[in-house]
């Protein structure tokens, strides 16, 4: 048995050809047509194996990495820890295959080897309904977006709009695929912002494609729910795939509005510190321009939602009906968050107006107390200050400190009116 487990032991593989397959559910027949493909590879050769495969048995999931093929029995294995490729949202070309019993997964060098790829394991298990997503990360490559606009045929002005950010989010419906244009909300933790990121969705009776505009997605959970085996996703078709990216798409952006909700309590424990103002408007600003690109991410969901409902294409299913509707509750939910915190934005940007408003009329009234207060004993120094000869103070023994005197009884008496009226009150 340690002979066997040495054997199996998985071997580092190059990110950029790996393929992960997870057979579950099924029992002994469907370990059997795994251990039977194992064999009609290897009676073929190296050249029928495209990079490295990682392969489990049927039953409890397990996985092992080798070089061309290898079966385990989970009854000797005693399960495992699944392999995936080396963080494939971070590969330009990327494919994931699946169907109820098995999944693979790989990168490729271009487009025309995921369609290779693809044909294989259409040959190789024709009965199965095997579901294919291919994720592109360039949106800009206007050659590239050309060949795969051709193989997926695909409407020639979708590449106008897959190339071009400003693109406001969408849903088409054409005659052999059904297209989405979302906008991907992330929040960048060391910049203190939101970051946003155009999202292509086409997808057909068996294949979705995605097509990003750089490397990096909020689909790891779902990726991982499809390699286990989790939920619904690979029992159901390509449109519970696509439910299935819409939702991670939706719930980052209750994580990013959760975000920025955390940043508009920030901002206001320091407006009422009253510390900081020059940086504090310049952040309020920039918080309600993040908040403004995250309604316009928002708002056209719902009428994507509804599109979708209202879709008659064949490609959606009526069962998706019931996952519609929790889509367009959530964009309902995001949108009412949204309205929320600008509102919220809106009446930090008003109260601390307000408060700099205060601190100036403070300032002010400071100023008119010294002015009022100056005013009267400048009057006296100028009067006295004359040049007249016949002045009949100027002569008095004690006029000099009558005239102090007099100055020092009329700041008294303003002050101590200033201050009846409160005015000392801040």
């Amino acid at each position: 048995m340690k002979d066997q487990n040495k054997r199996n032991k998985p071997r580092k593989r190059d990110s950029h050809t790996g393929i992960t397959a997870l057979a579950q559910g099924g029992g002994h027949r469907h370990s059997k047509e795994v251990e039977a493909f194992s064999s009609q590879t290897s009676a073929q050769g190296q050249a029928a194996v495209v990079g490295e495969r990682v392969m489990t048995s049927v039953g409890e999931a397990h996985v092992a990495q080798v070089e061309g093929h290898l079966v385990l029995d989970p009854k000797e294995h005693g399960g495992g820890d699944i392999h995936p490729l080396n963080d494939p949202q971070d590969v330009r070309f990327y494919g994931i295959a699946y169907c109820s019993a098995w999944i693979e997964e790989r990168a490729f060098e271009d487009e025309g080897a995921f369609f290779a790829w693809k044909q294989e394991l259409s040959k190789r298990a024709p009965s199965e309904e095997v579901i294919f997503w291919f994720n592109i990360n360039d949106n800009m490559d206007k050659e590239m977006l050309a060949r795969v606009q051709r193989r997926f045929d695909l409407h020639p002005l979708v590449r106008e709009d897959i190339s071009d950010v400003r693109q406001r989010p969408k849903f088409e419906e054409y005659e052999q695929s059904l297209y989405i244009l979302l906008k991907m909300l992330t929040y960048s933790e060391t910049k203190e912002a939101m970051e946003r990121e155009q999202i292509s969705i086409f997808w057909g009776r068996d294949w979705v494609l995605t097509i990003q505009e750089r490397e990096g997605d909020v689909f790891q959970h779902l990726r991982r729910r499809l390699r286990e085996g989790i939920g619904l996703l690979r029992k159901k078709g390509s449109d519970y795939l696509v439910y299935g990216l819409f939702s991670a798409i939706l719930d980052q952006y209750f994580v990013v509005l959760d975000r920025l909700n955390d940043r508009i309590e920030e901002l206001e424990d320091a407006l009422l510190e009253q510390t900081g103002h020059r940086e504090l408007l310049e952040d309020l600003y920039l918080l309600r321009r993040q908040l403004m690109r995250v309604r316009k991410a928002v708002w056209p969901v719902r009428e994507i939602v509804r599109g979708m409902q209202e879709c008659e294409s064949p490609i959606i299913q009526e069962a998706m009906s019931a996952y519609l509707r929790n889509l367009l509750d959530e964009s309902m939910q995001i949108g009412d968050m949204v309205e929320n915190a600008r509102e919220l934005a809106a009446s930090l940007m008003d109260l601390h107006l307000s408060t700099v408003n205060a601190r100036m009329g403070v300032a002010m009234r400071w100023l008119a107390m010294v002015s009022l207060t100056f005013v009267p004993l400048n009057l006296i120094a100028a009067i006295y200050g004359m040049n007249f000869k016949y002045m009949p103070e100027l002569q008095w023994r004690y006029g000099y400190f009558g005239i102090l005197g007099l100055m020092v009884f009329i700041a008294s008496g303003l002050t101590w009116l200033f201050y009846s009226r409160g005015w000392f009150r801040s």
